[in-house]
């Protein structure tokens, strides 16, 4: 059984990443100090540090459960089992709509905070997992027959994996002010295109 202070503890962590999180989205990475989440989590600063460490480890934990929240195990089937191929890049699809959906102020700070070394580890790693889902995809329509016979299939993985990462996603939604449903609706319309053909 938990002691009183490691619910303490688990409380207070929660709090600094609910603080960092609402800070991150309201005035972005760069602009939000140790000190500013301090304020808003009503802790001290070096509780921060004692408790999950820099402003990039603060990101970190932020994305480190997003695969759960995101309901991403529900979703890997469709993708690995599939036997519709709309569906299967629909699923893909879904996975890059709540991403950005659910959790796109944590993918803009860790954007804006790609210059640190902790961050750039974490933004490649995602983006290997993410190339990797998109392999998935390819090698199953591969087994489903419906990608042309001469289709370089690396070349089909990584634009499919571009045309699904949540940060082209986000440029329609913060640079062009679609929505994420308009555009995700518009980036599965071309890669059916792509994929299935007319």
């Amino acid at each position: 059984m938990n002691s009183r202070r490691q619910l303490q503890a688990a409380q207070t962590r929660h709090d600094i990443l609910l603080a960092a999180r609402r800070l991150f989205a309201a005035q972005g990475y760069r602009a939000t100090r140790i000190a500013d989440i301090a304020d808003e989590a009503n802790v001290s600063p070096q509780t921060i540090y004692d408790s999950i460490g820099s402003k990039s480890a603060i990101v970190a934990a932020l994305a480190d459960g997003l695969e759960a929240d995101i309901g991403l195990d529900e979703l890997i089937p469709r993708i690995v089992h599939g036997d519709d191929p709309r569906d299967v890049i629909a699923a893909q699809l879904e996975i890059s709509r709540r991403l950005v959906s659910q959790a796109g102020d944590i993918q803009r700070a860790l954007a804006q905070g790609a210059g640190e070394p902790e961050l750039r580890e974490l933004r490649a790693a995602g983006r290997r997992r993410h190339h990797s889902g998109a392999s998935q995809v390819i090698s199953r329509l591969d087994t489903l027959g419906v990608l042309a016979p001469d289709a370089d299939r690396d070349r089909l993985t990584d634009s499919l994996a571009a045309l699904t990462d949540g940060e082209t996603v986000l440029v329609f939604v913060d640079q062009y002010g679609w929505n994420v449903d308009e555009a995700i609706d518009f980036l599965r319309r071309q890669i059916e295109r792509e994929l299935l053909g007319p």
